[in-house]
Formats: structure tokens, C-alpha cells, sequence
């Protein structure tokens, strides 16, 4: 898994000087959609950018557990590259995303972090649970619960959200295991 992170690469042009003043840039990346929720990041193109190879860790979070549900993918995946480079050990609960979950281990495993990854649906009390007792069997704590995970159903116009929508965005949760 090899990825090509120079930043500002050529699909994310800006337009205006960046700073203070301007934050306004054309993207260049052609439009991409997926018909299933939540979506794979792998089959995306480009592939987006969830770390900077830049950045070196301080130890901010030496021996620190995080649960960051959804850190398979997109903003959860940059949490959890940023937290074990700051030293954290990572539990990434994820839904059906296997490739994507699979490249993120491997990912943080390369950067020498450590990374249990637990299958599945985050909307069941008994699965919540579930990943409470892995972590604690595993690491023998959590300090850290970065709820992440989500769907997103665009609309024009948020009277348009069905029911239906509606209720599985606010059902991708993780508190009810900690009532």
C-alpha cells in the first residue's frame, strides 16, 4: 500500500493565497459517488489524504487507548493515524468497510503503532459492549472514545431527509454503552 502524499497535489489547486484572510480553493478531483452507506474509501480516486508525512509525534498520548469508532476511513482514519503517532494504541470499530479497515491497520502497524480493529454495527447496545470488553481484555483501559462513526445523505434541502434517513444518522452512535 503505497501512497503519494505531496501536498497540494494537482487535485487541490488553490485559487487565492492561503492564510488568514482566503481559505477559498478549486478542487480539481473529479466528482466521485457511492450508492451505499457508509462508502469505501479505497475504491475512491484519488485516494484522499489522511496523513502528513511531515508530521512527527511528540508523545502526547503515550499510553493512551482510544476507541475511534468509524477509523477506518476518512476523518476517523486521519484520528487514528494522528493518535498513534502521538502514541496512542487505537481500537477502530467499523461496519462493513473490511478493505478499508484492513488498509488503516496495516498502515498504523507500519508506522510501529498498535490496532485492533472489530467488525461491526455500532447502532446494537450488545455490539457497544462488545468493544468496551475487547478493549479492556486487549489494553486493559480506555481513555479515550472519539465517536466518529456516521452516514451523510446530502440534500438541497434538509426537508428532504426521510425518516428513514434521519433515523440512521442519529442511530450511528456509541453512547448507549456508556448509560
Amino acid at each position: 500500500m503505497e501512497y503519494d502524499y505531496k501536498f497540494g497535489n494537482k487535485f487541490y489547486n488553490y485559487y487565492n493565497d492561503i492564510g488568514i484572510a482566503s481559505t477559498k480553493y478549486k478542487i480539481l478531483a473529479p466528482a466521485q459517488e457511492q450508492k451505499r452507506q457508509p462508502g469505501l474509501e479505497y475504491i475512491m480516486e484519488p485516494r484522499p489524504i489522511f496523513d502528513n508525512p511531515n508530521y512527527k509525534g511528540s508523545g502526547k498520548l503515550k499510553d493512551k487507548v482510544a476507541i475511534i469508532t468509524g477509523g477506518d476511513s476518512g476523518l476517523g482514519r486521519a484520528c487514528a493515524i494522528a493518535f498513534v503517532k502521538e502514541g496512542a494504541k487505537v481500537v477502530i470499530p467499523y461496519y462493513n468497510e473490511y478493505i478499508d479497515a484492513q488498509e488503516t491497520k496495516e498502515y498504523i502497524n507500519k508506522l510501529g503503532g498498535e490496532c485492533l480493529l472489530i467488525e461491526g454495527d455500532i447502532t446494537d447496545k450488545n455490539f457497544c459492549k462488545k468493544i468496551v470488553e475487547k478493549t479492556l481484555e486487549r489494553f486493559g483501559k480506555i481513555n479515550i472514545l472519539v465517536n466518529n462513526a456516521g452516514v451523510q445523505y446530502q440534500q438541497d434541502d434538509f426537508t428532504k431527509i426521510s425518516d428513514e434517513q434521519f433515523d440512521w444518522t442519529m442511530k450511528e452512535t456509541f453512547m448507549e454503552c456508556f448509560i
